[in-house]
């Protein structure tokens, strides 16, 4: 609803406030008691600058402007609590519109040049100008009404046609805007109301409904690793083109921007920016500031709802399988594929299965041999050590990583030891691969 604020005004003139009177010796009708007309006498005192007629001007130009600022107030409608304005600042915005449109209906009558000063006599005629705002107000109120006819159905150029019909009418806002709301003819209703109440509507209407909540991403799957939600007029169920939304990934300082394909759907990477296992929610919303101006978003501006929507991360299910030998002895334990589980858990969320459950499959064939099982001359024994990797996608049973290592040397004066020791070596040469391991699996799928 419009809420009307009358304000009375007590205006007490002193003389020293008092226009100046032109000089009677100057054939200067000055109709102080003529209701028809706003008066403006600009004076400026001798000596006179080049530009004085100028100066002249504005200064009975601004008294005329004082004189319509008194009759807004007098007959101010007031909108502010209704449309979140400050009063000041609305006021303000209405004043210098309305003047600004006023100044070609400006009468400079006459002017008179004494000894002392330079006078310019002006005026506004009163009747002339009430009309003029009564038809610039139909004028605003019927392009106002043609957007309104075009909002529907609700798209993304709703919003837009919604600010158009507002700013047409705002410098009119204080002046009589009944119509027939054309939604429902049934009713009188203030136009600005009309329009607040559809930019509500309308704005609730606006709904990011993500796949699931909370939102289980699976890592490294093009199916499954990417955020997706669908815009849809919740009213209608249709799915929502074109729609502006601005995202952030768990608490980053800024929102990255998206827009709706044809199906509706925005469709995000969380791990653009962030760490794997470090990922916690997305937060969204209409980004309906991008489509309205700044008159506009002042009335909604409390109405924009961020939502928030954690993220659940399902590990990826790896099977290791181990073969593991030092000079023709099983290794117990396997310390080559425990050091590869420790890496990859440090590097991505992880859990170790079975053969079934598995994503992914990590073969690792290790072994370790002696050219002589004598020591050289200096009481030494060297071994050489061998590995092959392999990366198996369980789903589709294809090879998506391989690579041999070959003789690792390690030295020492017990021959178990130094199988060990090349064995140490390779494992530092093999962590060298793990990171380009773990970079295939989040291109693969």
């Amino acid at each position: 609803m419009i809420y009307k604020i009358k304000i009375t005004f007590l205006v007490v003139i002193f003389s020293c406030n008092q226009p100046p009177k032109i000089n009677p010796e100057r054939v200067v009708n000055e109709p102080n008691s003529d209701s028809n007309y706003w008066v403006g006498i600009g004076s400026i005192e001798k000596p006179l600058p080049d530009n004085y007629r100028e100066i002249a001007q504005q200064r009975a130009l601004n008294q005329i402007a004082s004189q319509i600022k008194v009759e807004i107030n007098s007959e101010f409608t007031s909108v502010v609590q209704d449309l979140n304005y400050e009063f000041d600042e609305y006021f303000s915005s209405v004043i210098n519109s309305r003047v600004n449109q006023e100044i070609d209906f400006i009468e400079y009558v006459d002017s008179y040049e004494s000894k002392t000063d330079f006078r310019v006599y002006a005026r506004l005629s009163i009747p002339k100008y009430l009309a003029e705002q009564k038809r610039k107000r139909n004028i605003a109120k019927n392009t106002s009404l043609e957007y309104l006819s075009q909002v529907e159905p609700l798209n993304v150029n709703s919003f837009n046609l919604l600010s158009l019909a507002f700013n047409e009418i705002m410098p009119h806002l204080d002046q009589n805007l009944d119509i027939i709301d054309p939604f429902n003819n049934n009713r009188t209703i203030n136009l600005a109301t009309l329009i607040k109440l559809k930019l509500f509507d309308y704005l609730d209407r606006v709904q990011i409904i993500p796949d699931k909540n909370p939102y289980e991403i699976e890592l490294f799957s093009d199916e499954n690793s990417f955020y997706k939600a669908k815009c849809i007029d919740k009213k209608t169920g249709k799915s929502l083109e074109n729609i502006p939304i601005i995202y952030m990934i768990n608490r980053n300082d800024k929102y990255e921007s998206i827009i709706s394909n044809k199906n509706g759907l925005i469709i995000i990477d969380p791990f653009k920016d962030i760490n794997n296992g470090q990922l916690e929610f997305i937060t969204h919303a209409f980004d309906v500031k991008s489509l309205v101006d700044k008159s506009v978003m002042k009335i909604i501006k409390k109405s924009v709802r961020f939502f928030r929507i954690p993220f659940k991360i399902k590990p990826l299910n790896i099977y290791i399988n181990s073969n593991e030998s030092n000079l023709g002895v099983d290794l117990d334990p396997p310390f080559i594929s425990s050091g590869i589980k420790d890496f990859i858990s440090n590097k991505i969320p992880c859990k170790y299965s079975n053969f079934l459950e598995s994503d992914y499959i990590i073969k690792v064939k290790v072994n370790s041999n002696s050219r002589s099982k004598e020591p050289d001359q200096y009481g030494f024994f060297f071994v050489y050590a061998n590995a092959d990797l392999k990366v198996i996608s369980s789903k589709d049973k294809k090879e998506i990583f391989s690579k041999s290592i070959k003789q690792i040397k390690g030295g020492h004066i017990d021959l178990n030891m130094a199988g060990i020791k090349a064995l140490d070596n390779l494992y530092k040469n093999i962590e060298k691969e793990l990171p380009n391991i773990i970079s295939i699996l989040q291109k693969k799928l």
